[in-house]
């Protein structure tokens, strides 16, 4: 079975976030997922999932800045660092 990655985002209950890039699709290629931002490499999905000791959604701005091209949350990570 495969899906897309708006289907995934949908059955998970999240959203979909990626950097705007002049000239980039309207939803990104993705070659990997990774649920640890120091894993992620170049068009990588990263999937921010809390866990017990840390949550993924304190490591977004890092997976984007290693090469991730969108990030599946579950919590605005703007309203996060407020």
């Amino acid at each position: 079975m495969t899906y897309t990655i708006a289907e995934l985002t949908r059955l998970a209950g999240a959203r979909l976030v990626y950097p705007p890039a002049p000239g980039a699709s309207p939803e990104p290629r993705i070659r990997q997922v990774a649920v640890d931002s120091r894993c992620v490499r170049g068009d990588a999905l990263f999937v921010a999932l809390p866990g017990a000791r840390a949550d993924g959604h304190d490591f977004v701005a890092a997976a984007f800045s290693a090469g991730a091209r969108a990030a599946l949350i579950s919590t605005a990570v703007w309203q996060r660092r407020a």
